[in-house]
């Protein structure tokens, strides 16, 4: 209707005659419309259409003069639709001489806007009508998706012109029950808008009303029960089969873990009580038995209640021999529950001793008398040799020449007391016993005789030993030598002396040689006899010799310092692992590994045997030569006789 009457007003103006008089036209003159643009004209067409470029007043035509003009194609420059003669932009026809419409930017008193474009959801429709949420208009463009003009939110279109829905956080009446605007299913309000309720199903999580589970009905005893609480042993409440439930983890209360009563002889101590309460447990060791360190009232056991405590040995803490009920002493049984008497730990009357136990291999007897060497019982307490209490035997007598001493030592050879409880041929049986192990005095180191034939020189009585009944070599059976027999060193002595009169040479070699096999060399020098020599490799004279038997001379003494042993008037030493060699007794010796000691300096042979054999470096000392080692201008020499 609007463009209509634009249109009618438009074809009005298009239809009246020019304003000669119009302000701004220049006065027509006479002349005008002759084709002349003369004095005053601004053009002259000579012709009377007023609707083209020229006007018959002679004036230019111009949008604004009023005239609309005919003569222009639409889209030609200066085309016009309409001239309304004037400049108000805000009637039918505009400035530029085209109608108004809606979209050209320009609000006429019909458009509620015109925002001079075509975007609909602007606030300004197409049509010029100014569009809102609210304004009971559904706008798509705008994103409605209804509008029923008014801001309620609880009907079906909210105050955002959207469908109401679950989760818009507004209560649609009739539809919804509550509506918290999430989509988080335990709380107050579920996921459609119901309010949250124990037996729908959904277990409720937030602090305002929480649950323990939903099993959605409302059974008790299926684990979880019409209030929506687990049902089990611990969550505080006494269901089914459970006698009790304090809600806690502690097994040391009124109630255990597994919901039944504490009670005495269930093996747990109450811990939660204080003493003289009732149901107190001092102990409770889950029996029936009266006299272990629990009674079965759970108190504990303790000297005077009246129960003899079983279980214990003497000397283990709470062993109780009695228990009269009381602490009375005199009475038979002490204040300890032991019997009165010895054994109870006081020294009475006729006791030396009282250590309170039954041990009768200690300090004090069981008898309650002192232990002493030849009580007859052996002390077991003491366990270092050199404690003068110290007891490996002991029998009881004052017999000092048996298998046990008066010092209460077991008897051994070599301990300087004759033994005479043994026949000869019971294993220990002595013979004779000096206390010493010399070989070479009238009692040889296994407690025998010495005799002409055991293979031992006695010095001052015999010559030589071979231990054999060979009467015709250079030991006779009388123990004499069928050759020059001597004790001591010989020094300086032509090495011939020695061969002639019965001694063969069975090992000789430069200290610098290790000469094989140490074993090797004892073994393949047979001889009851066994002289060690040296001398300078280019000589015939012996420096220094020394000779025993060869068991003395091959005898292992370790590897000790001065480790050594006499025989035939020489210290000899021995050990396959460390050094061989004599000295002169009493002079001392210092094996490192070889002899360095100076004492007699004269009377010192040393040769090294380290390594199972004869070391490399071969021998030490000669004499006063000492620093032999790897020396070729000495030699060692092995000599035996029979």
């Amino acid at each position: 209707m609007q463009r209509l009457v634009g249109t009618i007003i438009l074809l009005g103006l298009v239809a009246c005659p020019s304003d000669p008089d119009r302000p701004g036209d220049p006065q027509s003159s006479d002349l005008c419309g002759n084709g002349v643009i003369d004095d005053g004209e601004s053009c002259d067409d000579g012709n009377s259409d007023d609707q083209d470029a020229c006007r018959n007043n002679c004036a230019a035509a111009r949008c604004g003069d009023g005239v609309t003009r005919s003569d222009l194609e639409r889209d030609s420059e200066n085309y016009e639709v309409c001239d309304d003669g004037n400049e108000d932009p805000m009637d039918s026809c505009l400035n530029d001489c085209t109608p108004a419409r809606c979209g050209d930017g320009i609000q006429q008193s019909d458009e509620e806007c015109d925002d001079g474009n075509e975007n609909a959801g602007d606030g300004c429709s197409n049509q010029c009508e100014t569009v809102g949420c609210g304004d009971g208009r559904v706008s798509e463009a705008s994103g409605e998706r209804c509008d029923d003009g008014n801001n309620d939110e609880t009907d079906d279109c909210t105050s955002r012109c959207q469908p109401a829905r679950c989760g818009d956080g507004y209560v649609w009446q009739g539809n919804e029950a509550c509506d918290d605007g999430n989509r988080r299913d335990g709380d107050a309000c579920t996921n459609d808008c119901q309010v949250a309720s124990c037996g729908d199903g959904v277990v409720r999580t937030d602090e305002e009303a929480p649950e323990e589970c939903d099993d959605a009905n409302g059974v008790d005893g299926d684990g979880c029960d019409s209030m929506c609480r687990i049902e089990a042993c611990g969550n505080g409440r006494v269901e089914g089969a459970e006698l009790c439930d304090d809600g806690n983890d502690s097994e040391y209360d009124g109630c255990r873990n597994a919901c039944i009563p504490a009670a005495c002889g269930d093996g747990i101590v109450r811990l939660d009580l204080e003493e003289g309460a009732e149901g107190f447990e001092a102990c409770d060791d889950a029996n029936e038995i009266d006299s272990d360190a629990c009674h079965a009232d759970c108190s504990l056991t303790t000297c005077g209640d009246g129960v003899v405590r079983e279980g214990l040995g003497p000397a283990e803490a709470g062993f109780e021999e009695c228990d009269d009920g009381n602490l009375e002493t005199d009475d038979g049984c002490d204040a300890v529950c032991l019997f009165e008497g010895c054994g109870n730990t006081r020294i009475d009357d006729g006791e030396e001793c009282d250590d309170g136990n039954r041990i009768d291999e200690d300090a004090c007897r069981a008898d309650c008398t002192e232990a002493r060497c030849g009580d007859g019982v052996v002390r077991f307490d003491i366990e270092d040799p050199e404690d003068e209490a110290y007891e490996e035997c002991d029998d009881g007598d004052d017999a000092d020449v048996d298998e046990c001493l008066n010092n209460c030592r077991e008897a051994r050879c070599g301990d300087g007391v004759l033994r005479d409880d043994l026949e000869p041929e019971e294993p220990g049986f002595e013979a004779c016993d000096d206390g010493n192990d010399d070989m070479t005095d009238a009692c040889v180191g296994l407690c025998v005789m010495a005799e002409c034939g055991d293979g031992y020189i006695q010095e001052n009585v015999e010559e030589c030993d071979d231990a054999d009944e060979d009467n015709e070599n250079n030991c006779a059976n009388d123990c004499t030598a069928n050759f020059e027999a001597w004790s001591g060193f010989r020094e300086n002595v032509p090495l011939a002396s020695f061969t002639d009169s019965g001694w063969s040479i069975c090992h000789r070699g430069t200290y610098s040689e290790a000469n094989g096999n140490l074993q090797q060399v004892i073994n393949n020098c047979q001889g009851s006899l066994m002289m060690l020599a040296c001398k300078q490799t280019n000589s015939e004279t012996v420096q220094l010799a020394a000779y025993a038997t060869k068991a003395e001379v091959t005898r292992d003494i370790g590897n000790g310092r001065d480790s050594h042993h006499v025989a035939n008037g020489v210290a000899w030493y021995y050990s396959p692992g460390y050094s061989w060699g004599f000295f002169a007794p009493g002079t001392g010796l210092s094996r490192s590994s070889c002899d360095t000691a100076q004492g007699q300096a004269q009377h010192r042979l040393c040769w090294h045997t380290q390594n199972g054999g004869w070391h490399p470096v071969g021998g030490y000392r000669c004499g006063s030569r000492v620093g032999l080692n790897r020396n070729a201008t000495y030699e060692k020499l092995i000599l035996v006789a029979q």
